[in-house]
């Protein structure tokens, strides 16, 4: 649910709305009124503006941090415990229960291709600050240059591949890797992962 975010300095806030639609007030009726549990360290509630009581037709707001303490997935379970009745048989709902998720990655390398032939990515020269991909790291591939480029890597694990809005089409080959994240393609192009 949440953006994938660096360890140091990545975080991403989101608002959540809980709306009463219903006909009588809506109690949040536990303290802390919005619970987390799970990846406490990763995920922070701010319930500062969160009421304790909707009135119908009414709304309240709170927001969560996700802010990686660590690389690899992360979630958290929210729960909030209310009045509401609206299963028809006059007894308590049970809590609202829901999960956030989101991947802290260790660091970002970014593809240039500027080292030249064979586009290896070992050779650190095809990455900016000249120094290549670490294991855990995520990667983006940027530029023109090496296209067509190969991982010979053996054993590593990648947080994703993120393909700029400025590529073109890209090749990826060459050994396999495992990958703790997404791939993204933000261009406008087609791109060939084939790491096996």
């Amino acid at each position: 649910m949440f953006n994938s975010q660096l360890v140091e300095g990545g975080s991403e806030i989101r608002t959540f709305t809980i709306a009463n639609l219903g006909l009588v007030a809506l109690n949040l009726t536990n303290a802390p009124k919005i619970q987390i549990s799970g990846d406490t360290a990763d995920f922070t509630v701010n319930q500062t503006a969160t009421t304790s009581s909707v009135a119908p037709s009414l709304s309240t707001t709170f927001d969560i941090t996700f802010d990686p303490a660590s690389a690899g997935d992360k979630a958290a379970t929210i729960t909030i415990v209310n009045d509401d009745t609206d299963y028809g048989d006059g007894l308590l709902e049970r809590p609202y229960v829901f999960t956030v998720t989101g991947i802290g990655l260790s660091g970002i390398k970014t593809w240039d291709g500027e080292g030249g032939s064979p586009y290896s990515w070992s050779t650190g020269a095809n990455w900016e600050g000249d120094s290549p991909p670490g294991d855990g790291e995520a990667l983006v591939f940027a530029g023109t240059q090496g296209s067509a480029n190969s991982n010979d890597f053996s054993g590593y694990a990648f947080a994703g591949f993120t393909f700029s809005n400025t590529v073109g089409a890209f090749t990826l080959s060459g050994n396999a890797v495992d990958l703790t994240g997404h791939i993204v393609n933000d261009s406008a192009n087609g791109q060939v992962v084939n790491l096996a």
